[in-house]
C-alpha cells in the first residue's frame, strides 16, 4: 500500500502535460471543451459558489474547476507547484479575471481568513499524512468565518487493499492491464491514501469538526471510464454492488469516492 511509503513531498516533474491529459480525472471531459467530470461536478455543487465567493483552489491541475467559478462571477484564485498545470490553465482560463499562483502549498501564501471556499481535489494523497496535517491546518487558517472547505480523495485504501487485489483478478486481460497500468502510475504519486476513517482522523488531529462520507454512487453514474469496457458478466456483478452499496459496511470497502466537508465556525 501506498501509506507505507516515507517519502515527504514528490517532485513537480511528475505532473507533467501527459499526467493532466491522460491519467488525472476528468481527461476525457476535459478535451470536450473543459466539460466537467462527475467527480468535479459535485465538487462543484458543494461548493455553493455565487458572484459574493473569494475562492482558492488548490492543486488546480487543468484550471477548469476555476474556469467553471469564474463564468459563475467568484473571485477565483488558484495554487499549484506543477509547471505544466500553470501553463495548461493559462491557456484555458485566458480572458477569465482569475489569478494563478505557482507555489506548493505549506505554508499557504494568504493571509488569515482570506477565503469564502476552499477547494482540495484529488490533492492530498499525494502528500505524507504529516505534510497533510500541515496543509489542512493552513486550510483552517485562511479559511473565513463561515467559510466551507471541500476536499475529495480516491481511492478509498480499504478498497485497495482487500477488494482490488481479488477483483482484479475478476477482469477480462484488456480492462485487466488498463487498470493495473493505472494503479502502477497512481502509487507513484500517491504517499498516503486514505479511507473514511483515517480521513476523519485527519481532520479530528487539523483541529477540523468535518462531515466525511462516502459517496453514494460508487460507479459515477456509469462514467468511471473502466466500467464501458466491462463484458456482460461482469457488468451484471456491477448491478449487485450498485443494490447493496446502500448497506454501510459495503460503501466502506467498494465506495472509492471519499468527501470531507468542514464548514468555519469561529
Amino acid at each position: 500500500m501506498s501509506n507505507k511509503k516515507i517519502v515527504e513531498e514528490l517532485d513537480s516533474s511528475l505532473y507533467d502535460k501527459d499526467f493532466y491529459f491522460h491519467c488525472n480525472d476528468g481527461f476525457e471531459e476535459f478535451k470536450r471543451g473543459a466539460q466537467l467530470s462527475f467527480v468535479k461536478n459535485r465538487a462543484l455543487s458543494l461548493l455553493e459558489i455565487n458572484k459574493e465567493i473569494k475562492f482558492l483552489d488548490i492543486g488546480f491541475g487543468r484550471g477548469e474547476i476555476l474556469f467553471h467559478c469564474a463564468k459563475l462571477g467568484a473571485m477565483c484564485y488558484g495554487l499549484d507547484y506543477s509547471n505544466d498545470a500553470l501553463s495548461i490553465a493559462q491557456e484555458l482560463l485566458m480572458g477569465c479575471h482569475v489569478t494563478l499562483i505557482q507555489s506548493d502549498c505549506s505554508p499557504l501564501p494568504f493571509k488569515d481568513n482570506t477565503f469564502d471556499r476552499i477547494l482540495l481535489g484529488d490533492v492530498i494523497e499525494h502528500l505524507s499524512f504529516d505534510k497533510g496535517v500541515q496543509l489542512m491546518k493552513e486550510i483552517r487558517r485562511v479559511l473565513a468565518p463561515q467559510g466551507i472547505f471541500i476536499l475529495h480523495t480516491t481511492p478509498n485504501a480499504l478498497f485497495m487493499k482487500l477488494v482490488y487485489p481479488v477483483l482484479i483478478h475478476c477482469l477480462h486481460n484488456n480492462i485487466k492491464r488498463e487498470i493495473i497500468n493505472h494503479v502502477t502510475i497512481q502509487n507513484k504519486v500517491h504517499l498516503y491514501e486514505y479511507h473514511f476513517f483515517s480521513l476523519k482522523r485527519l481532520a479530528k488531529i487539523s483541529g477540523m469538526n468535518a462531515k466525511v462520507w462516502i459517496d453514494d454512487d460508487i460507479t459515477r453514474a456509469g462514467t468511471f471510464r473502466h466500467l464501458k469496457k466491462l463484458n456482460k458478466k461482469q457488468k451484471v456483478l456491477i448491478f449487485i454492488v450498485n443494490v447493496l452499496k446502500k448497506l454501510s459496511p459495503i460503501k466502506l470497502l467498494l465506495g472509492n469516492d471519499i468527501w470531507l466537508k468542514y464548514v468555519k465556525n469561529v
